[in-house]
């Protein structure tokens, strides 16, 4: 037997003499790839692969400024209906000008209610943003 099956067998003995450090030391690793793996899918997801668009680099997402606002004022506002309406009657040079608009919505009934978080779109942004609808089963 070599020297590699010779410390295996000594490691294995040690690790079932002392079961609390080897229970231990097997929870934290457990912990440890968990967490990594956990962390690099969120990377990965959200930082390493591309925006599933066809031209990302071309998005624009255009905020309203108030920097005379009390406080410090307010650096990224959302932009208004009529200040969008405005935007997509001047500018001429971006391909389409589309909006979007997110909030909450209660819906409920006699037993149980429930908060929900909503999406409205603009018929356009479906083909600017290449979405396709699904129907659930």
């Amino acid at each position: 037997m070599g020297s590699f099956g010779q410390d295996l067998i000594f490691a294995l003995r040690m690790m079932r003499k002392n079961l609390g450090f080897t229970t231990a030391a097997v929870l934290c690793l457990m912990l440890g790839i968990g967490a990594t793996t956990g962390i690099f899918t969120v990377v990965n997801a959200v930082l390493l692969r591309p925006l599933p668009y066809s031209h990302p680099e071309q998005l624009v997402r255009v905020y309203t400024e108030f920097p005379t606002f009390p406080n410090g004022g307010l650096p990224r506002f959302w932009t208004s209906a009529p200040e969008f309406f405005d935007l997509r009657r001047d500018t001429h040079s971006w391909a389409s000008r589309d909006a979007w608009q997110t909030g909450g919505t209660n819906l409920g009934g006699r037993v149980s209610r429930c908060a929900l978080r909503r999406l409205a779109l603009a018929v356009s942004c479906w083909r600017l943003w290449e979405l396709r609808l699904f129907r659930g089963g």
